[in-house]
């Protein structure tokens, strides 16, 4: 399984745009072939900082996802929205519980 984590700021004025994006965007990607999560998770001490948390089944799952019109449409959404670059980090991970 191929784990994907980005944190990020998003600018106080843009809250509202970015929950209707979230709103849009989550069903879309949760579709996608070698989705398993894809959500978004806000800071309980600081309503602009995020989490986007993603699971796929490989490396090749994300990759496609990457690659596609979805992709470039969510990014071009988000980073308008966002203070600063965000932080990535990517894991290779296997499942050891149920």
């Amino acid at each position: 399984m191929h784990v994907v984590r980005v944190i990020f700021q998003v600018k106080p004025s843009c809250l509202e745009q970015l929950e209707e994006h979230i709103r849009s965007e989550v069903p879309k990607v949760e579709a996608l072939p070698g989705s398993r999560v894809y959500m978004f998770c806000q800071a309980s001490t600081d309503r602009s900082r995020w989490l986007l948390y993603e699971e796929w089944e490989d490396v090749a799952a994300f990759e496609r996802y990457k690659q596609s019109e979805l992709f470039a449409q969510a990014t071009q959404a988000l980073f308008p929205m966002m203070e600063g670059r965000p932080s990535s980090a990517y894991y290779q991970a296997e499942q050891v519980g149920p």
